[in-house]
C-alpha cells in the first residue's frame, strides 16, 4: 500500500507517481496471468 498526500485532486497533483505505481502493479499482475509480456489487450 502506498500513501500519497494528494487529497481529492490526487490525479491532478501527483499523476506521475500514481501512474508509476499502477504500471508496476499491472506489470506484476498481468505478467503472472498471461504470456508474460505485461501488455494490456
Amino acid at each position: 500500500m502506498h500513501l500519497i498526500d494528494g487529497g481529492h485532486f490526487l490525479m491532478e497533483s501527483h499523476l506521475d507517481v500514481v501512474a508509476g505505481y499502477l504500471r508496476g502493479f499491472l506489470g506484476r499482475v498481468l505478467g503472472q496471468a498471461g504470456s508474460g509480456t505485461g501488455r494490456v489487450r
